[in-house]
């Protein structure tokens, strides 16, 4: 089994299209990129840390849960309508994490405060499938063949659902080949399409 991790709500979209259950934590919230670049650079250690609560996000007010992983990394629960229900489905969904790292699916978008240095560290994990999804123009992507340039009429693409819808719409990218055809390859590159 495989799972998605990414830094917003992305990633429920190819669950549901596939009718599956999450097996991922990372779904019904976001990252700031600092905070979702130091979870993926020690994935492993942080990810099975306890989940615990804090009323003021160094982010600013908050109408959702906000939860710490270690000192400094923050979950901004979006979706969730209390810390109980976060730490339910957080808890229960971490747990369905496949073993191999070779099995993650790694996507990043540039929102949430992503910057050339956090596109430069997405770069340099070694995990072996990444995406990110990038405002047409905002970056030199030629280094970075994982890289799919999206149209968007803001500074940065869509939130993640809209940012879903786009993909499918538009044809940009076809995540169910991503985690599907890769799985029995090397390539470490999205699939062009």
């Amino acid at each position: 089994m495989w799972a998605i991790i990414s830094n917003n709500c992305w990633g429920a979209g190819l669950y549901q299209e596939l009718d599956i259950k999450y097996n991922t934590p990372t779904v019904g919230l976001w990252f700031q990129a600092d905070d979702y670049i130091s979870l993926l650079q020690n994935f492993r250690s942080t990810i099975s840390k306890p989940l615990q609560f804090i009323e003021n996000s160094r982010f600013g007010t908050k109408t959702h849960p906000v939860g710490l992983l270690g000192e400094n990394i923050e979950v901004q629960f979006l979706h969730y309508s209390s810390q109980e229900e976060a730490t339910r489905k957080w808890t229960s969904r971490t747990a369905r994490l496949p073993v191999n790292d070779d099995d993650l699916y790694i996507k990043i978008c540039d929102r949430d405060g992503l910057e050339q240095r956090h596109l430069d560290a997405f770069a340099r994990l070694s995990f072996k499938h990444k995406v990110g999804f990038f405002k047409r123009g905002r970056f030199n992507i030629l280094d970075y063949p994982w890289a799919v340039e999206v149209d968007s009429a803001c500074p940065t693409v869509d939130d993640g659902v809209a940012l879903w819808h786009q993909i499918r719409r538009e044809g940009l990218f076809d995540a169910s080949s991503w985690v599907t055809s890769q799985r029995s390859t090397e390539s470490s590159e999205a699939p062009q399409c």
